[in-house]
Parts: C-alpha cells; sequence; structure tokens
C-alpha cells in the first residue's frame, strides 16, 4: 500500500511567480495535477529566521501576512509534483516540509450507502 504524506510551503502573500501571486499559482498547479486536497492559509503572525514573532495586526488580509499552502496526497504524486513544479517551489520565501503521515480516514474511497431497504 503506497503512503501519503503532506507537502506543506511556507512564504510570504507577497511572493510572486511570473507576476502571478505565488499561493494562487500553486493551487492552480495542484489542481492540473489533480491534486485536490490543497488548502492555502493565511496566518496574522509568523516566526522569521532572525527568531523574532512578526505579528500582522493593522491589516487582516495584507500581502506581507505568511501564508502556508498544503498539499494532500500519495506521497509519490507529491514527489513528482514536486520535481515538475520545482522553479515554482523554488520562488517561496520560506521552506518546503514532506511529512509522511498515515491516513486515518479517507471519506472519497467510502462506499456511497446502499438504497437497499431490509
Amino acid at each position: 500500500m503506497e503512503g501519503n504524506a503532506i507537502l506543506r510551503i511556507y512564504m510570504h502573500g507577497e511572493d510572486r511567480y511570473r507576476g502571478r501571486s505565488l499561493p494562487h499559482a500553486l493551487v492552480v498547479a495542484c489542481l492540473k495535477r489533480h491534486l485536490f486536497w490543497v488548502s492555502s492559509e493565511r496566518g496574522l503572525e509568523s516566526a522569521g529566521s532572525d527568531g523574532v514573532v512578526h505579528r500582522n495586526t493593522r491589516y487582516y488580509l495584507t500581502e506581507r501576512a505568511p501564508v502556508l499552502v498544503e498539499i494532500s496526497g500519495p506521497e509519490t504524486q507529491l514527489i513528482h509534483f514536486a520535481k515538475e513544479y520545482w522553479a515554482l517551489i523554488q520562488a517561496a520565501s520560506g521552506p518546503t516540509i514532506l511529512l509522511r503521515s498515515q491516513m486515518v480516514l479517507d471519506r472519497s474511497i467510502q462506499k456511497e450507502p446502499s438504497t437497499h431497504r431490509v
């Protein structure tokens, strides 16, 4: 059985790739590769490489806010995605982490409830 993984890509909201918002470009790339379990979250607080906590309290949706794009799926599929879109991933100002995981529940593979009446 193939293992599952989570690919986490950290960046600033102002990060760009070929003039396009990097978080948006990553989500579009995931859809092209049929990776549908992807989320993009904007945070209000982050710790930078300088060891200082950066707070984003003035504007909630400012471009400077830290962003996390998280992609979940089969490990081999995520590795192929990372190789194919390496230039896109390198445009992120933060780290990229691949976490191996164990699927606890996958509702997408559950069978439809039976309509048969007893």
